[in-house]
């Protein structure tokens, strides 16, 4: 439903593409024949937006390596969906299952909340383990840490270098816990403290993987790899180094007696989260102008990395590269233009995001292309990466013990306390498609045409028997009250170069446009607001302007948008009596997947552990705390 022009084909057309299906089916099947199995590395940046890099053609961001490396050697995922949070999208990622199928459809795992994700699960880095690839996990983890079980050295990777949790300083790699004063610091070398580090993380993430590259070569490791790099940029805090900084603001204005590196110093570096007004921004700069000069610091070190690939072609033309932002970036500091939303809600803002396919393994001819006939979402890639690796689904477990966990009576060591499901043959459903044939050789199953993808569920303060946001054809279904309760659901298309020249060719006007955009822009200007939702629908300033009615706006009810002709989510359909039935088709859609889902982990009942119980140097038998 996404490409018109496959619309209305001759029937000569049709009996050609028939003869080439064949042949071309005659050709996969040797292909499947094949032994290969390539290197894999998949890439995560983090909260980055939709208009974020330049290959839109419509931002002042410079990420000129990226630009030219899609339009060249990829192929651009055009409609590339995941969870508007990311802890929801790495673990459908590595899990290949809905959110809602591992109890993580309401919230992301903190430190002071004991869960992970669930080891009943096979995982990709499993898979990849078991069937002789080398695996490596570098920079952010976010899938909980509450035992050593869950950490990602007993998830199925060889080694890890990064942090655990959603988010940390740049240079001196610390974090407050949730809701209380306590700062750690978090970075790691496999199970142990990696001390002393005052890097930028995206120069330390770039060189852990350069080193380990040069680890591979050095052991003259035969067996393939899987590397998952998980970039900190251009996540919260709004901090980089001022080379990039300087190239969207002055970082020295105003600041002419405050030498530069004391500016990345322990004290400055102690901000709290994204909620907070604790924030160090440099000169004259915004939010934004770090947002991209983190941007092009990411861009750098692309550039450096895939170059460091196509050093040796044998690796290169033996390597797929999957490139991918966790979620939409966030309303006030990325670029999610022209779309609706951005990080935090399940408008197109918040999950369609920039995404690419590269690497020497990739066919010639499906390079400089775009995928567009289908909606691509992140559980996907279980079954495609696997596919891409000649690798047979196994439903591969984590079964790998701590030593402290191991019991002295018994010979065991591995983990046998979800044996049964082995024992009873019982499956836990993969909920995402194998696109390998899509991506490698464009052939499009029919069963990807007008699928349908559950981007959220949330039962949580839900009025209805099931609230959330779903895709099915060219149709988009969202309800419940957390859907659109601020500014955040509306639209920011303040950076745009050229508005009225957008990719999507949306238009430029809104509901309550004059009133939405002043809020935007105060809130651009760092004017201070109140940004709360009101039972009565209203939108409240701190001033005497008049409220945005938000009841045009909400989505508590339900809204019905079509992709193939709104895109960006102007023109909610809910009440059109010609649309009753999708309607009722949505509800009952939403609602199947809320009866097939389980408890979620973090809700209002969950356990928050005291201060004491999460404080270092109280719970860590290490003298580092």
């Amino acid at each position: 439903w996404f490409r018109k022009s496959q619309q209305n084909k001759t029937m000569a057309t049709t009996t050609v593409t028939v003869a080439l299906l064949i042949f071309t089916y005659i050709v996969n099947i040797s292909s499947l024949e094949e032994t290969e199995h390539p290197n894999i590395l998949f890439i995560y940046v983090d909260d980055v937006g939709f208009n974020d890099f330049g290959w839109n053609g419509n931002t002042l961001t410079q990420t000129p390596f990226l630009d030219n490396l899609v339009s060249e050697e990829s192929l651009l995922i055009d409609h590339n969906y995941v969870s508007f949070v990311c802890s929801p999208t790495r673990a459908q990622m590595l899990s290949g299952r809905y959110a809602s199928h591992l109890g993580l459809q309401h919230n992301v795992f903190t430190e002071n909340v004991p869960y992970s994700l669930t080891r009943q699960v096979s995982l990709l880095s499993n898979e990849f383990q078991a069937n002789g690839y080398s695996t490596h996990l570098i920079g952010k983890y976010h899938l909980g840490f509450q035992a050593w079980e869950y950490t990602p050295t007993y998830r199925g990777f060889d080694t890890f270098q990064g942090f655990y949790n959603g988010e940390e300083t740049y240079n001196t790699h610390q974090a407050y816990v949730k809701g209380t004063d306590l700062m750690y610091y978090d970075l790691r070398d496999n199970e142990d403290p990696d001390p002393d580090i005052t890097d930028y993380s995206v120069y330390l993430q770039r060189d852990k993987y350069l080193s380990l590259m040069d680890d591979i070569d050095t052991n003259n490791n035969d067996n393939p790899f899987f590397i998952y790099l998980a970039f900190q940029a251009a996540h919260f805090p709004p901090q980089a180094p001022d080379k990039y900084a300087s190239l969207y603001c002055d970082p020295f204005a105003d600041d002419t007696d405050i030498e530069s590196n004391t500016r990345h110093n322990k004290d400055i570096d102690r901000v709290k989260d994204e909620d907070s007004n604790d924030v160090y921004l440099p000169g004259d700069c915004t939010t934004h102008d770090i947002h991209m000069a983190q941007m092009t610091s990411i861009d750098d070190a692309m550039e450096i990395i895939i170059n460091r690939l196509k050093q040796d072609l044998n690796i290169w033309d033996n390597t797929l590269i999957f490139f991918s932002s966790d979620n939409g970036a966030a309303m006030f500091s990325g670029d999610n233009a022209p779309l609706r939303g951005g990080k935090g809600t399940p408008f197109e803002g918040g999950v369609r995001v920039p995404g690419f396919v590269t690497g020497g393994y990739l066919n010639q001819d499906r390079k400089g292309q775009v995928l567009n006939e289908f909606p691509v979402h992140v559980t996907d890639w279980y079954q495609t990466l696997l596919s891409a690796s000649n690798i047979e689904l196994n439903y591969e477990r984590s079964k790998k013990l701590h030593a402290s966990s191991i019991d002295i009576d018994s010979d065991d060591e591995i983990d046998t306390k979800w044996d049964y499901i082995d024992d009873y043959n019982i499956e836990i459903p993969i909920d995402g498609k194998d696109i390998w044939n899509a991506i490698q050789n464009n052939i499009i199953d029919d069963e990807l045409l007008g699928r349908e993808i559950l981007l959220h569920l949330d039962e949580i303060d839900c009025d209805y028997e099931s609230c959330g946001a779903l895709i099915y054809q060219n149709w988009k279904y969202l309800r419940g009250p957390y859907i659109c309760e601020s500014v955040k659901c509306g639209w920011n298309n303040n950076w745009l170069q050229n508005p009225n020249n957008n990719i999507l060719n949306c238009p430029m006007t809104i509901t309550n446009d004059d009133k939405l955009t002043n809020i935007i822009n105060r809130k651009m200007n760092n004017i201070e607001y109140n940004n709360d939702y009101h039972d009565d629908g209203d939108f409240t300033f701190d001033d005497n302007q008049d409220p945005i009615d938000w009841s045009t706006m909400t989505c508590r009810d339900g809204c019905l948008f079509d992709l193939s002709t709104d895109p960006c989510e102007y023109n909610n359909l809910i009440n059109d009596e010609e649309l009753i039935d999708i309607v009722e088709l949505m509800e009952n859609k939403l609602l199947l997947h809320q009866q097939q889902s389980v408890l979620p982990l973090m809700n209002e009942n969950e356990i928050v552990l005291d201060n004491d119980q999460v404080r270092p140097t109280l719970v860590c038998d290490s003298e580092y705390w």
